[in-house]
């Protein structure tokens, strides 16, 4: 993985800690947005090669947020994770 950025996305305040703690020891560079909509658009502005998200997210559910990622012609690679 030659992009080793990861973009959690949920609204749960110690979850993002607890996974982006693990992420961190494991090397990976990791970003955080707190509901669909700023996942989207910190995605656009970083192009991170994973993004994990929860389902249950404001602004933009989990499954909107990954078909918006599939219908971007530059994220469209980019792989998704549904929690």
């Amino acid at each position: 993985m030659a992009n080793r950025t990861v973009l959690l996305v949920d609204v749960n305040g110690s979850a993002l800690k607890q996974a982006r703690v693990t992420l961190e020891f494991e090397g990976l560079d990791v970003l955080e947005a707190r509901d669909g909509e700023a996942g989207l658009e910190a995605a656009r502005r970083n192009q991170p090669s994973l993004v994990v998200s929860a389902v249950g997210l404001p602004m933009r559910n989990g499954y909107d947020l990954c078909r918006a990622i599939a219908d971007d012609p530059i994220l469209a690679a980019t792989r998704v994770l549904l929690t």
